[in-house]
């Protein structure tokens, strides 16, 4: 499994495991009825080093639906908050995670949809070493 992969399986199950969220999180797509979605954006190098390792930032979008508008925010509050808080971070078996850092507005309101649902999200910047 290559490195990136990796990691957002590890991000998952580290969510999953040390909150509460009211709905698990889909790498598929944003749960039509509600939900939350992970999606990795474009990374890109931080540093490379001499033995051609490298320091890679993996940006990571969450967004959440959800007809409760408080239920929407407490959820992507409670990842980015959790994700800035932890002072030791899991690793995988291909790479070092070494920050989590929540980056932009967070969280932002994407919209509100003919059903009443709202659509938050919040864009976090994982740092891995390869």
């Amino acid at each position: 499994m290559e490195p990136q992969l990796e990691m957002i399986n590890v991000l998952i199950d580290t969510i999953q495991t040390n909150l509460s969220l009211f709905s698990i999180i889909s790498t598929n797509s944003l749960p039509a009825d509600g939900g939350i979605y992970v999606e990795i954006r474009p990374s890109y190098s931080k540093s490379v080093y001499l033995n051609k390792k490298s320091s890679q930032i993996i940006p990571v979008i969450f967004k959440c639906k959800n007809a409760d508008q408080n239920i929407a925010l407490n959820a992507i509050y409670s990842i980015g908050n959790y994700l800035q808080a932890l002072k030791t971070y899991p690793s995988g078996s291909t790479f070092k995670w070494l920050n989590a850092e929540v980056v932009e507005s967070e969280p932002d309101l994407i919209g509100k949809q003919e059903d009443g649902s709202f659509i938050y999200t919040c864009k976090i910047n994982i740092t891995i070493n390869l």
